[in-house]
């Protein structure tokens, strides 16, 4: 995967006081493929956000990855980020690949992307089933 090392010196979220304390800790990106795309396609008919279950949209919109797939066909692949959940967990986070998929769509989805071959769920959070958390081995 690529490394996405954090901005140096690290920006302050304020002009009074000290900036950023804790150490930076790297993201890394890697990218959708073909096969991403086919599996996210075929739970198009089990994905919430396609058979009218979830409707109307926050009020800030990040669209799912779904979403993506459906009305950007063109553009192969996808970006994702994995980033950190923390410094003392071993938890990361997949970011720009929201999803109502089922967890097993997910699965395959995100196993499918490289780099994220052995990724394990964290539970699902309150109200979602989506698989936003998860570790690697």
């Amino acid at each position: 995967l690529e490394e996405q090392r954090g901005d140096m010196p690290p920006p302050a979220f304020s002009f009074h006081g000290p900036g950023p304390v804790l150490p930076q800790v790297s993201c890394h990106i890697t990218w959708t493929t073909a096969r991403t795309h086919e599996i996210i396609r075929g739970g198009f008919d089990r994905s919430p956000l396609f058979t009218g279950v979830i409707q109307g949209v926050g009020a800030r919109y990040c669209p799912s990855i779904e979403d993506k797939v459906a009305r950007f066909p063109q553009r192969q692949p996808h970006q994702t980020f994995r980033q950190p959940e923390g410094l003392d967990r071993a938890g990361v986070s997949a970011n720009r690949i929201s999803t109502s998929l089922p967890l097993d769509a997910q699965l395959a989805m995100l196993r499918s992307v490289p780099g994220l071959d052995r990724v394990r769920p964290a539970p699902p959070g309150p109200a979602t089933d989506c698989v936003c958390c998860y570790s690697v081995p």
